[in-house]
């Protein structure tokens, strides 16, 4: 990261940046699915909106605020070919469609052509809950966020997915500690955390396969990488 782009984030998610890495690769004992597949390959300047939800534009959900952190640190952290965007810079553009409540292909034109952006993403958190539905006394979060991938290049957009799932899976002795012993501040922000590293990990899966398939391959000859 770098620039004002990379102080924002660091501001904003250095408490957390531990479990977002953890979480990234998948070892922060969360479930997860992604619906229209797994993957999209995303390279250049990438600005992710702080996400809206049922009641709140972009940029006034803390919800939204927090996974769109999340996910952008976790871009950055895992891929060489991604570049965040402070999305302060076009704030005022975002807001001025509100009263749209959509934006249009031209309009992301005109906010990635400000944010000199290659890629934007946006989206909606959907559901968000901190109890277990099955099991209501249990603390657990629930989700499901729907998020967009705008290309400047194309004009138009080129992704669409849902993720949904739980965190954590099993909430009795996660991380090494309960979520009782957590608490549902500490829980919030670790699920917050959890689904913005899972939205951004579509966009750097492919060079993580490349990874894991190399090291396969070297691991074949007894080598070690």
């Amino acid at each position: 990261m770098r620039g004002a782009a990379g102080r924002m984030i660091r501001r904003s998610a250095v408490a957390l940046l531990g479990a977002a890495l953890a979480a990234a690769s998948g070892c922060a004992g969360g479930s997860a699915t992604v619906s229209h597949g797994a993957a999209v390959r995303v390279s250049g300047r990438l600005l992710v909106v702080p996400l809206k939800d049922k009641e709140r534009y972009y940029y006034d959900s803390e919800d939204g605020m927090a996974i769109a952190n999340a996910a952008l640190l976790a871009a950055s952290s895992n891929s060489k070919r991604i570049t965040p965007l402070d999305y302060n810079k076009v704030r005022g553009l975002v807001r001025g469609t509100i009263l749209d409540k959509t934006i249009s292909n031209d309009q992301w034109a005109i906010i990635t052509k400000a944010a000199k952006a290659d890629y934007a993403v946006y989206g909606s958190v959907d559901d968000l809950r901190w109890q277990d539905p099955n099991d209501p006394g249990m603390p657990r979060c629930t989700f499901a966020v729907t998020f967009h991938v705008y290309s400047r290049a194309k004009g138009r957009e080129v992704y669409a997915a849902t993720v949904a799932g739980t965190y954590p899976v099993m909430p009795g002795g996660d991380m090494g500690v309960t979520v009782y012993e957590m608490g549902l501040e500490k829980l919030q922000d670790l699920s917050r955390v959890y689904i913005g590293t899972v939205v951004a990990r579509t966009f750097y899966h492919y060079e993580l396969n490349r990874i894991e398939d190399r090291s396969v391959r070297i691991n074949r000859l007894n080598i070690t990488p």
